[in-house]
């Protein structure tokens, strides 16, 4: 009966701390995600935020200088696949995607 019930507790503790370690997960793809949108050196982003759960990102302020000036308020793509694997080696490719909210402004 003890080692069902510390098997129990374990289980409960692995869960507990891989759902608290979402919010890092998607801090950590944001800011790959900023990364390699201003890796050019002409396009900025003012915050990205990523939703693992929702599979969503959501770009704000994003501002380009390679075709004139181009600036777009907010940006939201929604149904993103997350491989998990590319997602741990830092990779974070969008794919399936479908756009919910485009605003220029």
């Amino acid at each position: 009966m003890k080692k069902l019930l510390v098997a129990a507790v374990v289980v409960v503790l692995l869960i507990g701390g891989a759902v608290a370690a979402v919010p890092l997960a998607e801090r950590h793809a944001a800011a790959q995600i900023k990364l390699e949108i201003e890796r050019d050196g002409k396009t900025t982003v003012g915050a990205v935020d990523v939703g693992l759960f929702d599979r969503r990102i959501l770009l704000i302020d994003l501002r380009s200088r390679q075709f004139g000036e181009i600036t777009v308020g907010r940006w939201q793509a929604t149904g993103v696949a997350w491989p998990l694997g590319e997602l741990i080696r830092g990779h974070t490719p969008i794919s399936g995607l479908q756009i919910r909210v485009i605003t220029f402004g």
